[in-house]
């Protein structure tokens, strides 16, 4: 659905995508069509740490996702809202699930879109190269003044302002009509523009290295595949599956096996049901759970450490009896009678094996 030919679709499912990426209620604030800020505290943007489950998401589907940002950017029909929601995504990965890895392949990812939007074999239409850079410009912003690094936001607004000079065009507001799609930049030459209007690679590596970042991904460009399987970043690679049975069945010479049943957590959570409902499980068992269920219910914190102080005292007090029956035992021959006291009762103590004496004779 993301990327099919109306741009209208593939803007709905942006905004979709919006408000599960969105945590903190700065979709609003990013969905906007303007001009590049100075200072994004004027945003009011709320940025905290993502969760662990958040994390893992963004190192299993990070590279799909950017496949599918690529895609949309590259799009012909694209409207002036397509460009200005696409760009409230990358702002919300960033914002919301930032973490370091996925900075350095969003900004991998940034850098290779203001490739091809230089590339004079691009078919893109001039008005959607400028929109483009536009995207961009704002987006390096964005990560710059987040990262509070000095020298990439120093960068930054070096190739801002130049572009304020003389290539207005290159910066936000984005402004694509139906009627001069062809005609707008017309007054650049988007094939070949100076490098003070481009963000460098070897500016932004630097950059980053110097803040304690690990820019080594920025030296293996993103490579875009059209109507292939998407590429797998760096990031994504623990969470590479190879299914073997799938693979053993497209192979000519092999043997069919048939598909074996997927183990999910929804699987295992309707076994434990069906057997607590067929009375499969033990009657001790199943007694002793609700038990604890119904202390933990019906008792306070105080109460069950109580009762879990008195239980521990209990099997200390057996262990220091075992340990004093061991320690305490008569040393005689193995299996001979003991009485220290001739009142006491007849007991049969023995001494370990390898404290034993034996004759000669039994001895190899």
């Amino acid at each position: 659905m993301s990327i099919v030919r109306s741009s209208e679709i593939r803007l709905v499912v942006q905004e979709i995508f919006h408000t599960l990426l969105d945590r903190h209620s700065n979709t609003k604030k990013l969905h906007r069509n303007c001009e590049i800020s100075k200072d994004i505290t004027e945003v009011g943007l709320t940025v905290e740490k993502a969760s662990r489950q958040d994390i893992l998401f963004m190192r299993k589907n990070g590279a799909d996702i950017q496949w599918h940002i690529y895609e949309n950017l590259t799009r012909p029909q694209n409207s002036t809202e397509n460009f200005v929601a696409l760009y409230c995504t990358l702002a919300l990965l960033v914002v919301e699930l930032g973490i370091e890895d996925i900075l350095v392949d969003l900004i991998r990812l940034s850098l290779a879109l203001q490739s091809l939007a230089s590339d004079s074999e691009s078919k893109l239409p001039s008005a959607h190269k400028c929109a483009l850079h536009a995207t961009i410009g704002r987006y390096f912003n964005l990560i710059g003044q987040l990262t509070a690094i000095p020298a990439l936001c120093q960068h930054v607004w070096t190739v801002i302002e130049a572009r304020q000079k003389s290539a207005p065009e290159l910066l936000p507001p984005i402004n694509i009509q139906t009627s001069n799609k062809q005609t707008l930049g017309s007054s650049l030459n988007l094939d070949n523009l100076p490098e003070e209007y481009l963000f460098s690679y070897e500016v932004i590596t630097e950059a980053l290295s110097s803040s304690g970042l690990d820019a080594s991904r920025l030296a293996m460009p993103y490579v875009h595949e059209h109507n292939e399987p998407r590429p797998h970043s760096a990031a994504d690679l623990g969470s590479i599956h190879i299914d073997l049975a799938e693979s053993a069945q497209s192979s000519p010479t092999a043997a069919r096996k048939q598909m074996q049943e997927q183990i999910t957590f929804e699987s295992l959570k309707r076994i434990l049901i069906s057997n607590a409902i067929d009375g499969n499980e033990p009657e001790d068992d199943r007694d002793k759970r609700l038990d604890i269920l119904h202390s933990f219910q019906n008792s306070t914190l105080e109460e069950l450490a109580s009762a879990a102080e008195q239980k521990n005292e209990r099997w200390q007090k057996k262990l220091n009896e075992i340990l004093d029956m061991v320690i305490n035992t008569p040393v005689t021959p193995a299996g001979s009678p003991t009485r220290p006291d001739p009142t006491a009762p007849l007991q049969l103590q023995s001494v370990p094996t390898y404290e034993m004496k034996f004759p000669e004779l039994c001895v190899f």
